[in-house]
């Protein structure tokens, strides 16, 4: 005959109900089908993709100090002050202290604590108490000390998974920075050469005012002679407020440039009242060479990316931490030190006290916050997808603008130069003409407006061959190294039968 124990019997029992119980919070049919895109299956060949052999040979990817390539001292001296003093690279900074922190908390849950704690009483104790004498109605003075540590099972993985979520925040935190970093580098540079443009319509206005000034006094010569009527002259005397009123029109424009400016760097609107800058000269080398493999290595090379795939990698931990919740949480607890009545006995053998043992939390009945909370989390991880897939369809899209606009922009250059080229000619020809009295008033005015009209497009097209190439860059990630020492992209996969793991199923592809 078997004989009964019971010790052994009512643990069997115990056990049983913990596992009959756990089934009546689950998270069965609570998943994601949702899966980020790759890069390598959207049709970019034609979009992404020059002619490599009049482009520039070697690493085409860009250097973390793309606007030095623009050979402006002025310009490389603006960043550093800017990288030096902006508020807004400061407030990244502070989130990435913050992020920090948050992954310094998330660690230390994996690790015991303890506390140390002591007190001294001193009571008079009741005759008509649980004490009895003499300790009943006496006054005596009690005493503990007591180490107490705890210690957190993480059988179930809720820690880790919560620690690696905070990992993934700080590095999708530390590309945000860097995305900060690299729009407000081309912020400025944009700034800048939008403050070039300005300043070369006001050297435009000024010579415009000059020869028409000339036209005039040259009109007022030939009416006094009798070759034109007061009609030429005051038709001649009327472009001179209009181009006076256009100059300070500019004007106006180019101090606001200037405060922008001066906002970016961080500055008061004063920084940069007497800044000049010049557009470069005509000639400049707008040669471009595109990395190999674009579409598929952009998604490490773009800040904005990189934080929006950390982003995916954080919510999916987070439902790890979120299924953990449904398992026993298990705790070890100890404690040990000493507790008298009386002071002098206090660290006497007699007065330790000490003990040990497990302590179980587990969920039974919450009417379904669980599996609430659960579905909070996945629909977090299925819109932080979205946001991946969003940003990678509009970066493959704004490199795609990109080249276009570039592609496109060297024959306007080009073209536009030929046309100010024969709009200078014909007006020097009209000029001569009228000077010899040939030629008529209206003549010399269309074919001076023509030549003002032909300067401005041409530096038009030189600030926005120059906003093209800063806009290159910044599409093609400005540099950006990641902080991740292996650059693991992951795509993952979710099913909605989790009964063999905890984890979504991750499959892991290192690009070069």
């Amino acid at each position: 005959m078997i004989a009964f124990n019971p010790s052994r019997t009512y643990g069997y029992l115990a056990l049983s109900l913990i596992v009959g119980l756990t089934g009546c919070v689950n998270y069965k049919d609570i998943g994601s089908e949702k899966t980020i895109l790759n890069a390598d299956t959207l049709a970019t060949q034609q979009s992404l993709t020059i002619d490599q052999s009049s482009s520039p040979s070697g690493e085409a990817w860009p250097t973390q100090v793309w606007w030095e390539s623009f050979n402006d001292p002025q310009l490389n001296n603006l960043m550093a002050e800017a990288l030096q003093n902006s508020p807004t690279l400061a407030l990244a900074a502070a989130k990435i202290a913050r992020a920090n922190a948050s992954l310094e908390n998330s660690r230390a849950a994996n690790f015991p604590s303890a506390a140390l704690s002591a007190d001294a009483t001193r009571q008079h104790y009741t005759e008509n108490g649980m004490y009895p004498a003499p300790l009943g109605g006496s006054s005596r003075s009690s005493a503990n000390i007591t180490l107490q540590t705890q210690y957190e099972l993480d059988f179930w993985g809720r820690n880790k998974a919560a620690t690696a979520a905070s990992q993934s925040r700080l590095a999708a935190t530390q590309a945000e920075s860097a995305s900060a970093q690299l729009m407000l580098a081309s912020a400025i540079a944009k700034t800048y050469f939008q403050l070039a443009e300005l300043q070369r319509f006001l050297h435009i206005g000024h010579n415009a005012l000059k020869q028409r000034q000339q036209i005039y006094d040259l009109t007022k010569q030939r009416v006094d002679a009798g070759l034109d009527t007061l009609v030429e002259l005051k038709q001649a005397e009327t472009q001179l407020p209009l181009t006076r009123t256009n100059i300070e029109m500019v004007k106006e424009n180019i101090v606001s440039t200037q405060h922008a400016l001066a906002a970016l760097l961080g500055a008061g609107p004063d920084r940069t009242l007497t800044l000049q800058v010049a557009l470069p000269e005509p000639n400049i080398n707008f040669d471009l060479a595109l990395p190999q493999d674009l579409p598929a290595t952009i998604i490490g090379h773009r800040p904005d990316l990189v934080a929006a795939r950390w982003q995916v990698e954080a919510r999916m931990h987070d439902t790890s931490v979120s299924k953990a919740a449904f398992y026993p949480n298990i705790n070890l607890t100890a404690f040990a030190g000493y507790s008298s009545i009386g002071l002098d006995q206090l660290i006497k053998t007699s007065s330790e006290n000490y003990g040990v043992g497990p302590a179980l939390s587990l969920p039974i009945f919450d009417s379904g916050r669980l599996r609430a909370n659960l579905k909070t989390r996945y629909a977090d991880y299925d819109a932080a997808v979205a946001n991946y897939n969003e940003t990678l369809v509009e970066a493959l899209r704004d490199v795609a603008d990109q080249l276009n606009s570039f592609f496109y922009l060297q024959p306007q250059l080009e073209q536009q130069q030929l046309a100010l080229n024969a709009a200078t000619t014909a007006y020097n020809l009209a000029l001569q003409r009228y000077n010899a009295g040939l030629g008529n008033y209206l003549t010399v005015l269309n074919a001076q407006s023509m030549v003002i009209q032909q300067e401005l497009f041409h530096s038009q097209l030189l600030m926005r061959a120059l906003t093209n190439r800063v806009e290159i860059f910044r599409a093609l990630g400005g540099g950006f190294l990641p902080h991740n020492e292996n650059n693991h992209i992951t795509a993952i996969n979710t099913d909605t039968n989790h009964n063999d793991s905890l984890y979504p199923r991750v499959v892991g592809a290192q690009h070069d």
